[in-house]
């Protein structure tokens, strides 16, 4: 496979559609001290209200609530309409599975695909090591109902061997959780626990039909940390990964998106469909058989 093959694969739009909008936007909500940005977001949204009932929302015929208490929330919940295209792919693909699916949310921030996914399958595993984000996933799923029955979740970064690393964020939740400082206005860090996907498994974890995977340049160890699992018989059906091109040659991450692309496609899987957004391509591969 060249590289032209590869979706998303292409040094003018990760280096050109993606930067310009980026520019803009980081000019804005990255560099600029809190206080100052949320103001302008305050103007450019002047009817945005956090806290109070949750928004409902709807996707592939089911319907969910989740709280907005901050900017991320708003996003997510009003301005994700491109992500919205794998979610329902997401739900789709777990109720093929007929309730027997289980669904790991690696880098499930505050739930949106966990508490659509626990509508439709025996198991949830959300991952998420930001403690941040831990009050509104749990928020989120008691709202929509998801117990402890259906949903665990775990609270540790995923990568390619266990230990401690630190993790980079945004203590106001605007911006993502990422192992590497992608961007200025991650000024906040946290110490935290790094598990592997072999690691869970052996640790007794249902093994999971879908992954959806969003760690902000991190695909690759993460990737690499389920060679075990990869290689088995009971590799999942269904992959979701949201790949960062300009993320994955950062130090300590120290791939490429065509390296990280093509072990997906030689562990056994092939494209279903891709989506661009930013400077992200968001890919659903499912196995072959």
């Amino acid at each position: 496979m060249n590289i032209e093959s590869i979706p998303g694969y292409s040094e003018e739009y990760v280096s050109a559609r993606s930067k310009m909008y980026q520019k803009a936007r980081n000019i804005v909500y990255e560099t600029l001290p809190y206080s100052f940005a949320d103001k302008i977001r305050s103007a450019v949204h002047p009817k945005v209200k956090f806290g109070g009932e949750p928004v409902e929302i709807e996707c592939a015929g089911l319907s969910a609530e989740m709280y907005v208490n901050n900017w991320s929330d708003y996003y997510i919940v009003h301005e994700n309409h491109c992500e919205e295209e794998i979610l329902e792919r997401v739900i789709n693909s777990l109720r093929s599975k007929a309730g027997r699916g289980v669904f790991w949310d690696i880098g499930a921030a505050q739930g949106i695909y966990s508490i659509f996914a626990g509508q439709v399958v025996e198991k949830v595993v959300s991952i998420e090591p930001n403690v941040y984000n831990i009050p509104s996933l749990l928020a989120n799923l008691k709202r929509n109902n998801i117990g402890p029955n259906i949903s665990e979740i775990i609270s540790t970064a995923i990568g390619d061997e266990e230990g401690r690393r630190t993790i980079f964020f945004d203590a106001h939740n605007v911006i993502e959780t990422s192992l590497v400082k992608t961007k200025d206005n991650l000024r906040d860090r946290d110490i935290v626990s790094v598990s592997t996907i072999d690691g869970l498994l052996e640790e007794g974890y249902p093994v999971p039909t879908d992954i959806k995977i969003d760690v902000e340049g991190a695909e690759g160890l993460v990737l690499r940390g389920a060679s075990n699992l990869f290689a088995s018989a009971n590799k999942p059906h269904d992959l979701f990964i949201e790949f960062h091109p300009s993320f994955l040659p950062l130090p300590k991450f120290d791939t490429t998106y065509e390296d990280e692309y093509l072990r997906v496609i030689d562990s056994g899987y092939s494209l279903v469909a891709h989506h661009k957004r930013h400077g992200q391509v968001l890919c659903h591969f499912t196995a072959r058989i």
